[in-house]
């Protein structure tokens, strides 16, 4: 079964990086609440600051559950879920739907990913308040350690210990699935290196 320890730190990571991506967002503008255009054609209404807006904060935990839609589990380096960065970038430019809790599963994979996108999907909704709280936060490591939080007080992580091995063994998981593209690389270029010494290139 789903792993809720891990599954909610995705969720922090997600949350993360749905605030870095908001760069991408050209709709960032201060919003003019309860306006209106008073007798002499003059606008009327108090105007909101988008960072602390009602509407933004909405918006971006809408992105939260699709961006942790680009994480997938990966058995070489252990069954965690991995960050896939070409899958982030297509659910930034909306260029493909992730998974969702109504999808029906064909695979194993597609089974972990409709459960963590459920979990997602749960979390955001009963910890709203709290997210919205993490959304506002100075910057989005900040606002990725408040989730890390919401993930003990809402029982996903046993306890701070038990979240931090996790977060630990992720980050060493990454680490590994990293070197491991370096090996790869290397080792192509070493064939293609080959590959022309016996051609006498």
């Amino acid at each position: 079964g789903l792993d809720r320890c891990s599954a909610c730190i995705v969720v922090a990571d997600s949350l993360k990086n749905t605030l870095e991506l908001e760069d991408h967002d050209e709709d960032k503008t201060d919003i003019l609440s309860g306006g209106r255009l008073d007798s002499r054609g003059v606008r009327q209404g108090k105007v909101v600051d988008y960072r602390t807006s009602e509407f933004r904060t909405s918006h971006i935990m809408d992105q939260i559950c699709p961006v942790a839609a680009s994480y997938s589990l990966n058995s070489l380096v252990g069954e965690h879920f991995l960050l896939n960065r070409t899958a982030l970038e297509a659910v930034a430019f909306s260029e493909h739907l992730p998974a969702s809790s109504t999808m029906v599963a064909t695979s194993f994979d597609e089974v972990e990913a409709i459960a963590l996108r459920t979990f997602c999907d749960g979390m955001v909704e009963t910890y709203e308040d709290d997210i919205s709280k993490a959304i506002l936060a100075d910057s989005p490591p900040q606002a990725g350690a408040m989730m890390e939080e919401i993930c003990v007080k809402s029982a996903a992580c046993e306890s701070v210990d038990s979240l931090y091995g996790t977060v630990e063994a992720r980050h060493n998981a990454m680490q590994a699935n990293e070197d491991k593209k370096k090996k790869h690389k290397t080792k192509k270029k070493k064939k293609k290196k080959k590959f022309k010494e016996n051609k006498g290139l």
